[in-house]
C-alpha cells in the first residue's frame, strides 16, 4: 500500500510540473463554457425579456385602424415589442433601412371602411432584412388580426343571411364577436423536470469532456515511462505492478475529482451555475471521474505508444461527448435512439445526475452515482487487465 501512495504522489508531482492537467482540467473547460455563455447570452433565464422593436404608421385613422392600433398598444404593454408611432410612411420606411426598427405596420387609407363593408383591403408589414425574427413576429400580428378581423366579419354576415340581424346591424355584430371571450385557452402548467438550466448544462458538458482528457492520463504515464526507459526501472524497484498501475489511477482520480470541483465553485461564482446540493454534486463528480477512468484506462490500451493512446483517447472523448449531450443537449429527453445512446455514456448519466439533483431528487441522484460507479468498476477491469500487457510490452 504504501508502494502505492508512492506512485500516486509522483505521480501528481509530474502531471501539476507539467501544467497540462491544469488546463484541460480546469482552464479550457471553464473558458470554453464563459465563452458559450456569453455567445447565448440570458439562457439561465428563461423567462428574460424579449423586445423587437417595431413601428406603425396609420394612414386611416378609423375604427378598425384605432382597434388594430390598440391591439398593438397592448401587446406593447405585455413587453413584447417597443413601438413607435409615425406619422410619414417614408421617415418610417427610413427607419427600417437604418435598423432603428426591425419591422413597420402601414395601415392605408381607407382600411376601416373596407373591413366594415367586406370589401378586399390590405395590411402592409415592412420587414428589416437583418432582423427576419422581427419581421415574422410583425407579420404573425397582422396574420392573428387579420384572422380575428375574418372571422368577426364572418360571423356578422351569417347573423345578416340567417335574419338573425339587419344589415345596417353588421358593424355591431361584427363589434360584439370580436370582443367575445374566446372558446377555449391555453394555460400554462408549472412541471417538475430534470433537465438542467442552459448555463449548468453548457457548464457541466464540458466538464466531464474534459475530465475524459485528465482520466487518460494513466495509461499514456505508462506508455510515456516505457518509451522513457523510467518504466523499466520501475517494473526493477521492489514495487508491484498492481502498485503501479494503482498508483497511476489514484492520482488520476484524484485530480480529475479537483479540478471538476473547482470548476463547479467557479462557474457557481462567476456564471450562476447551478450544481445542486455541494456534497452530493461532490459525489456525483467522483463517481463521473471513476467512469471515465475506467472508460479511459479501456481506449487506447492496445496503443504502442502515448501518441497513438492519445489519439484514440481522443476520439472516444468526441464521440461519448456528442452521445451523451456534452456539446448539445440531446432533443426528447432520455426517448428514442438517442436516448438510449445517451445512456450508455457516462456523460449522459452525470448530466441525468445533475437535474436530478437541480430537481431535489436525491434519490434518483443516488442511483445515477451507483450506475456511473459501476461503469467506472467494469470498464476498470477490462483496462486493468489490458494495461497489464502494456507493462509487459
Amino acid at each position: 500500500m504504501a508502494a502505492t501512495w508512492l506512485i500516486t504522489i509522483k505521480e501528481l508531482r509530474t502531471q501539476l510540473r507539467r501544467g497540462t492537467v491544469l488546463i484541460l482540467g480546469f482552464v479550457a473547460p471553464l473558458t470554453l463554457a464563459f465563452i458559450m455563455n456569453l455567445v447565448f447570452g440570458g439562457l439561465n433565464d428563461p423567462d428574460a425579456p424579449v423586445t423587437f422593436d417595431v413601428g406603425v404608421v396609420d394612414h386611416d385613422g378609423g375604427e378598425m385602424a384605432d382597434g388594430f392600433v390598440a391591439t398593438l398598444h397592448d401587446i406593447t404593454a405585455s413587453g413584447l415589442v417597443d413601438l413607435t408611432t409615425y406619422d410619414d410612411e417614408p421617415a418610417a420606411r427610413d427607419a427600417v433601412d437604418a435598423g432603428d426598427i426591425g419591422a413597420l405596420w402601414v395601415i392605408p387609407e381607407g382600411f376601416s371602411t373596407a373591413v366594415s363593408s367586406g370589401r378586399d383591403t390590405s395590411l402592409t408589414v415592412v420587414g428589416d432584412v437583418d432582423s427576419p425574427t422581427t419581421a415574422s413576429v410583425a407579420r404573425s400580428i397582422a396574420d392573428r388580426y387579420a384572422t380575428g378581423v375574418g372571422t368577426s366579419t364572418l360571423a356578422a354576415l351569417v347573423a345578416v343571411d340567417t335574419g338573425v340581424a339587419e344589415p345596417s346591424e353588421i358593424g355591431e355584430v361584427a363589434d360584439e364577436v370580436a370582443g367575445a371571450a374566446p372558446i377555449a385557452r391555453l394555460d400554462r402548467i408549472e412541471s417538475d423536470t430534470s433537465v438542467l438550466d442552459p448555463t449548468t448544462s453548457l457548464t457541466a458538458g464540458m466538464a466531464i469532456f474534459f475530465v475524459y482528457f485528465t482520466a487518460g492520463i494513466p495509461l499514456l504515464s505508462i506508455l510515456e515511462e516505457r518509451t522513457g526507459g523510467t518504466l523499466a526501472r520501475l517494473l526493477a524497484a521492489p514495487i508491484p505492478a498492481a502498485s503501479i498501475r494503482a498508483g497511476k489511477t489514484i492520482a488520476s482520480i484524484l485530480l480529475g475529482t479537483v479540478s471538476l470541483a473547482c470548476l463547479m465553485v467557479a462557474s457557481s461564482v462567476l456564471m450562476g451555475a447551478d450544481w445542486g446540493p455541494p456534497l452530493p454534486a461532490l459525489l456525483l463528480a467522483l463517481a463521473a471521474v471513476i467512469a471515465a477512468t475506467g472508460v479511459m484506462s479501456v481506449a487506447g490500451s492496445a496503443a504502442r505508444s502515448a501518441e497513438q493512446a492519445g489519439n484514440v483517447q481522443s476520439i472516444v472523448a468526441i464521440v461519448l461527448g456528442i452521445l451523451g449531450g456534452s456539446f448539445v443537449p440531446i432533443p426528447g429527453g432520455n426517448t428514442g435512439v438517442l436516448g438510449t445512446l445517451q445512456k450508455l455514456t457516462p456523460n449522459g448519466w452525470f448530466l441525468d445526475g445533475l437535474g436530478a439533483l437541480q430537481n431535489g431528487d436525491t434519490s434518483e441522484a443516488a442511483r445515477t452515482i451507483v450506475v456511473l460507479l459501476a461503469i467506472g468498476v467494469a470498464a476498470g477491469a477490462v483496462g486493468l487487465q489490458l494495461s497489464r500487457t502494456a507493462l509487459r510490452r
